[in-house]
């Protein structure tokens, strides 16, 4: 199967290169220019062994490929009028267990309008997944997802900008599939309304201070005895949005996430973080940060019956390291650790509350075949910890890897 998968990348790396011959030299929407629409293109692609499928304590393992092809295009209309679009579609095959196979397929479109000092836009978007999107639920369960969002910016000067939006999301999830002899479409479906203001400031040349408040209304569709229907919550940020000439590249975003008392959750007041930044390291290599810490709605049921929704603090936080070797050769190794701390009702005071721990370790050795395409090794191990019987784990995923990129 793996000489199988190295001749299927090796046929999209030959048939990336020819469209390569198309490529626009520096357009600023993208790498590849087919008449007015531009393009950004990436294939990534995994073949080999899981040896643990199910994430269970009894291990069962099988061969497994996976295949990521994502797209972004822009199309402008106008010098005044953009259509801007993504889109993506991951298939995961197993060999043996074939109820684990699926495909995950998601997009969206945004139409972006320039009216003087202001930037009108709004667009729809939506996805179907069976990926596993939490560490709370090893199932990799169908779900449906549906947003639109719409707003617009202020430009104030050169670079001070104000920007006011709403997103709002629809979350679906399959009936049939239960936690805890309960189905977890009853706890987590729901439409999710985000309304933002922020602001943008910049502090250097290359660096802006980006306040922001969020307004967050959820409202779930299976209305339960004893619970409330709606719950409302804040978040109140600031970011640092560094340019890519900037020391460091990306956002650095912190702040406060609050539930106040009689939204049918547990009070919370604690650290919001969504951290994405790249800086270089030691003797020409880059290290690559990610970080995000919020409260998550849980699938479980309360305890105590007549308690408040379950939800935790979900945190997830990774370092990778892009090392430059010799031969045309990158390694890239990195370490993850991901935790849901659930929070407890007010009438649980002193209770210790539910942790659930995972630690990633594992790498990529890759070999650049060309400007556009690398191929090599990868392997990464899992290991979970939890208080919840038959909820701790260990899984090893390893085998060929590639990558083409325009």
């Amino acid at each position: 199967m793996t000489r199988g998968f190295a001749a299927m990348l090796l046929g999209v790396a030959f048939a990336s290169s020819a469209a390569a011959q198309e490529r626009q030299p520096g357009p600023k929407y993208g790498t590849i220019r087919l008449g007015p629409l531009y393009l950004s293109v990436v294939v990534q692609a995994t073949a080999g062994y899981d040896t643990n499928v199910y994430n269970t304590p009894t291990a069962l393992g099988d061969q497994s490929v996976t295949v990521t092809p994502s797209l972004q295009a822009v199309l402008p209309l106008t010098r005044h009028a953009r259509l801007r679009g993504t889109g993506g579609i991951v298939p995961q095959y197993f060999s043996k267990q074939a109820s684990e196979r699926h495909t995950d397929v998601f997009g969206t479109a945004l139409a972006e309008v320039d009216i003087g000092p202001l930037t009108a836009f709004g667009g729809v978007g939506g996805g179907r997944y069976r990926q596993r999107f939490s560490l709370e639920i090893d199932q990799r369960l169908l779900r449906h997802e549906s947003n639109d969002t719409f707003g617009a910016k202020l430009h104030v000067g050169h670079r001070i900008t104000a920007t006011a939006s709403q997103l709002s999301t629809t979350y679906t999830f399959d009936p049939t599939v239960e936690l805890d002899g309960r189905p977890v479409s009853v706890a987590l479906d729901r439409d999710t309304v985000i309304r933002r203001i922020e602001v943008s400031f910049p502090l250097t040349r290359k660096t802006s201070l980006v306040p922001s408040v969020d307004l967050l209304e959820d409202r779930f569709l299976h209305p339960q005895p004893g619970l409330l229907p709606r719950t409302s919550s804040q978040r109140y940020a600031a970011a640092l949005d560094f340019s890519d000439l900037a020391f460091l590249n990306g956002r650095v975003a912190a702040g406060v996430r609050h539930f106040s008392a009689g939204q049918g959750v547990a009070p919370y007041d604690g650290l919001f973080l969504a951290v994405n930044v790249g800086m270089p390291f030691i003797a020409h290599t880059r290290l690559l940060l990610s970080s995000t810490r919020d409260v998550a709605y849980s699938a479980t049921q309360a305890t105590v019956p007549g308690s408040p929704r379950n939800t935790y603090v979900n945190s997830i936080h990774r370092a990778e390291v892009w090392l430059n070797l010799p031969l045309k050769m990158m390694a890239r190794p990195f370490v993850g650790y991901a935790e849901a701390r659930y929070l407890l009702p007010s009438d649980q005071a002193g209770t210790t509350p539910r942790l659930d721990r995972a630690l990633s370790v594992g790498g990529a050795v890759l070999r650049r075949l060309g400007d556009h395409v690398s191929m090599g090794v990868t392997a990464q191990h899992v290991t979970r910890k939890s208080p919840i019987d038959d909820h701790q784990y260990d899984g090893t995923v390893y085998g060929l890897t590639g990558e083409v990129r325009f």
